[in-house]
C-alpha cells in the first residue's frame, strides 16, 4: 500500500481503517480505485459486505461525490449489489451513521416517495430515538426539503437537539421564522444579561451577551444589547462594532440607528452620527424631547442638520396630536 501497488480488494477488507489510512497518506487515486471495488464487494458475504460498507462510509468523509456517484451507478440493477448500493447511497447522502441506524432503524431509502405526514413522522423518530446522532441527517433535510411543514418540524427538532448551534444553522439557511421556541441556554443567557445590565453590572452583563455571540455571532438581540452595554461602559468603538453587526441583521431598526448615532457622537464623528440619526427618524424614531436633551448627542446640538431633524420630529408630533 505504501508503494501504491496494494491490491484494492485487500485494502477494502480493512474497512474504515483502510480508507482512513489512504486518506491520511494522501493516496487519492488508490482510494478512488478502492471505492469502486468496495461497491462491488457490497454483495458478498456478511464480513466482506460489512468491511466494504465501513470503507465507503469513511471514504465519503473526504470524497462524498465520488462515493455517491459510484453507488448510484451500481444501484440501478436488481441484484444484491444494487440493493445494498441503493440503501447505502441513501444513508451516506443523508448522513445516517451506523449508530443512528442502530438506534432508529431509519435508512432514509424511501424519503423522496413519502408524503409530508410520513416525513414529519420520520423527523420525530429521528429526534426521539436518534437524539444528537440525528443532527447531520436533520441538516440534510433542512438543506434539501421543499415542504415548509416538514422544514418547520426539522428546524425545531434540530434546535431542541443541538441548542444554540442548531439555531445558528437554521438561521444561516434563512429559516428563523420556522423556530417556535428558542433554546433554553439562549433564553437564560439573554435574561441574565438583561438583569445584570439593569443592576449596573455592565462587565458581567457583557459577558453573558458575548457567550451568546460565541455560537450566534449574527444574533440581532445579543449584538444590540452588547452594544448598549458598551455604550454605558463608555467603550464607544466596541459599541459601534456591535451595533453595526445588529444592523446587518435588521438594517431598518431605528433603536440601533439611534444608539449607534450616540456612540459616533461621543467619538466626535459628527457626520456618521447625523447619518444614523436621520435613518433612525426615517425608520420610526419619534421622541423629539429625548433627542433634544440626550447628553450623548450634545456635540450635535449646534449643527444645522440636527436642528432641522429635531424640528421635523416636532412637526410630526404636532400632526399626530
Amino acid at each position: 500500500v505504501k508503494e501504491g501497488r496494494g491490491e484494492a480488494e485487500v485494502i477494502v477488507r480493512f474497512g474504515d481503517a483502510g480508507a482512513e489510512y489512504l486518506t491520511k497518506k494522501g493516496m487519492k487515486r488508490l482510494l478512488k480505485r478502492c471505492v469502486y471495488v468496495a461497491v462491488k464487494m457490497l454483495g458478498g458475504n456478511a464480513e466482506e459486505s460489512n468491511a466494504a460498507e465501513g470503507f465507503l462510509r469513511e471514504a465519503a468523509k473526504t470524497m462524498r461525490k465520488e462515493v455517491e456517484a459510484a453507488l448510484r451507478r451500481s444501484a440501478s440493477g436488481k441484484d444484491a449489489v444494487s440493493a445494498a448500493a441503493k440503501t447505502l447511497l441513501a444513508q451516506i447522502h443523508f448522513r445516517v451513521s451506523r449508530e443512528l441506524l442502530r438506534k432508529t432503524d431509519i435508512t432514509m431509502l424511501e424519503w423522496s416517495r413519502k408524503n409530508w405526514r410520513q416525513k414529519i413522522e420520520t423527523v420525530h423518530r429521528l429526534e426521539k430515538l436518534g437524539e444528537r446522532d440525528a443532527q447531520e441527517t436533520l441538516k440534510v433535510i433542512l438543506r434539501e426539503e421543499k415542504d415548509e411543514r416538514v422544514l418547520a418540524e426539522a428546524a425545531n427538532a434540530l434546535v431542541r437537539i443541538a441548542g444554540m448551534k442548531g439555531l445558528a444553522f437554521v438561521r444561516r439557511l434563512g429559516m428563523s421564522r420556522l423556530v417556535r421556541q428558542l433554546p433554553d441556554r439562549y433564553a437564560l443567557l439573554m435574561a441574565q444579561g438583561a438583569e445584570l445590565l439593569d443592576a449596573g453590572q455592565y462587565s458581567e452583563a457583557l459577558q453573558q451577551f458575548r457567550e451568546v455571540l460565541k455560537e450566534l455571532p449574527e444574533d440581532f438581540s445579543a449584538n444590540y444589547w452588547a452594544g448598549l452595554t458598551c455604550l454605558y461602559m463608555k467603550r464607544y468603538m466596541s459599541a459601534v462594532k456591535y451595533f453595526r453587526a445588529a444592523l446587518k441583521a435588521k438594517p431598518n431598526n431605528y433603536l440601533v440607528h439611534y444608539n449607534i448615532a450616540c456612540a459616533y457622537a461621543l467619538l466626535g464623528l459628527k457626520e456618521e452620527a447625523l447619518q444614523h440619526l436621520e435613518k433612525a427618524v426615517e425608520n420610526g424614531y419619534d421622541d423629539a424631547d429625548h433627542m433634544s436633551t440626550d447628553e450623548d448627542l450634545r456635540s450635535l446640538r449646534d449643527d444645522e442638520r440636527f436642528k432641522r431633524l429635531l424640528n421635523k420630529l416636532r412637526a410630526q408630533q404636532g400632526e399626530k396630536r
